[in-house]
């Protein structure tokens, strides 16, 4: 108690405020505290990437299209960085593997967590696989990841 009557020997004026507006300061600090309480028990915001105004679209090169597809191991998402390139493996009605699309590029990866399970991707293709892998990706569960590594800048004159 020393301290505070320290303090208020030296702010007299401040001391002498809050005593007599002490109910007000107390109703005060009392509705910080739940408001503190309450924002503490909200679930944690989005991830900066997905709060961000870059639309996907923004994203696309010349003839590219996004395609949100379904992975198969929600955990293979941690894997990838934006900008990866992929190659999109599904499967046959008999069951057997199909590559549904290569070099894929990553635009955007899901958050994983347990209540996002499937995960959802979202690649650039061109527009012809864009097709191709949307409709393929309705029928079935889920595709695998392959992934090829970030893309390279080609020199000029080097073989592509």
């Amino acid at each position: 108690m020393r301290s505070l009557s320290h303090l208020a020997a030296r702010f007299p004026k401040v001391a002498r405020a809050l005593r007599r507006h002490r109910r007000i300061v107390a109703a005060t600090v009392a509705g910080l505290g739940v408001l503190f309480a309450l924002t503490s028990l909200q679930q944690s915001p989005a991830p900066p990437a997905l709060l961000s105004d870059n639309r996907i679209s923004d994203n696309l090169q010349a003839g590219e299209v996004a395609v949100p597809v379904t992975l198969t191991s929600a955990s293979s998402a941690s894997a990838l960085s934006v900008g990866d390139l992929i190659d999109l493996v599904g499967t046959t009605p008999d069951g057997d593997p199909e590559v549904l699309a290569t070099s894929a590029r990553v635009l955007r990866i899901p958050i994983t967590t347990a209540v996002s399970n499937p995960s959802v991707l979202v690649v650039a293709v061109n527009q012809s696989i864009g097709t191709t892998l949307a409709l393929s990706s309705t029928k079935n569960s889920g595709v695998a990841v392959i992934i090829r590594g970030a893309p390279t800048t080609q020199t000029e004159g080097a073989p592509p």
